[in-house]
């Protein structure tokens, strides 16, 4: 639901019509369900997008086609979100300016791999920034992280976040496990913050008094 916000998409009134026309269904919990016919249809129309260049494609999720992205820098601007599952226990070697062409990329989650390099670019399009286990010690310099509305870096190696996070319409934030963060930085940037995360931070040595406000 947020990084369907955060792309100015309203998900109630579409998961509603989707309900209706009998595509999608929800229990009671709010998980989302959808047929395995429907979802091979779904991935068989990005396919098409481009079927020899799976970066110009708009979604990445099939292992192969994301690992060959990220490492030959591949991607272009037709990406807009990549979802990161590999089969078995595996890294990935990033090329440090594997985003660079991927300027209109809005969600980026990562549910299993471990990556080694650089983060030297990130898109100042995104929205939902899920990567556990991030392998820089910063967020690159120079990323515009306005339009970020749920950022989680747990169990990553940052150490550093700046002297201010502005991100106005971030809800979600999580630096859970992240063991070499010292310093949290002033949050008064982020009067939507709804959710936020520092658990098991075994280095973090100061809070700004605004997270105590949160």
């Amino acid at each position: 639901m947020q990084a369907l916000e955060g792309s100015y998409l309203n998900p109630i009134d579409a998961i509603e019509v989707l309900e209706e026309k009998a595509l999608i269904n929800t229990d009671r919990s709010g998980r989302i369900w959808m047929h395995d016919s429907l979802e091979d249809m779904g991935k068989e129309i990005v396919r098409k997008e481009s079927p020899e260049d799976a970066g110009r494609r708009s979604r990445l999720w099939f292992h192969e086609d994301v690992r060959r992205v990220l490492t030959e820098n591949t991607g272009s601007k037709k990406v807009k979100g990549i979802i990161v599952e590999l089969p078995g226990d595996d890294e990935i070697c990033l090329s440090a300016k594997c985003f660079k062409k991927m300027n209109n990329l809005q969600l980026f989650i990562n549910i299993n791999a471990r990556f080694t390099g650089e983060v030297n670019y990130l898109p100042n399009q995104l929205r939902f920034l899920d990567w556990p286990r991030f392998p820089a010690q910063s967020l690159p310099c120079g990323f515009d992280s306005q339009k970020l509305v749920m950022l989680n870096m747990r169990d990553s190696r940052i150490s550093r976040l700046g002297q201010g996070l502005k991100m106005q319409q971030l809800k979600s934030l999580s630096f859970a496990c992240c063991k070499f963060l010292k310093k949290v930085p002033d949050l008064s940037g982020m009067p939507n913050l709804e959710r936020l995360d520092l658990n098991d931070c075994a280095s973090l040595a100061e809070l700004h008094p605004s997270v105590g406000l949160l």
